[in-house]
């Protein structure tokens, strides 16, 4: 094998395998440049309050509620409540 192609194969493997080989083959996760803390709609600076949408989602006898707080980003949700859902004869859904 020639040198250029050695040099190739080299910086290919390293750019493919690098971090994964000493952790149990799994990549290390870094955060993007910039990103100290979570921003508004995962981290809570815009307040529920401050969420609205054309319209709700109830449950059965209106005991479950999919209301626009649940938009969050990475939003764990409970018990099948986990997102927003605009109210099925809704025709012009939005939420901002």
């Amino acid at each position: 094998m020639n040198v250029h192609l050695w040099g190739v194969f080299a910086a290919l493997f390293f750019f493919f395998f690098e971090g994964r080989l000493v952790d149990g083959n799994k990549p290390k996760k870094q955060r993007p440049y910039g990103c100290i803390s979570l921003l508004g709609m995962e981290g809570g600076g815009i307040r529920d309050s401050q969420i609205s949408a054309s319209s709700v989602q109830y449950g059965l006898l209106g005991l479950e509620r999919w209301g626009p707080e649940l938009a969050r980003l990475n939003n764990k949700g409970i018990k099948g409540i986990k997102a927003w859902t605009a109210d099925s004869r809704d025709r012009n859904p939005w939420i901002e």
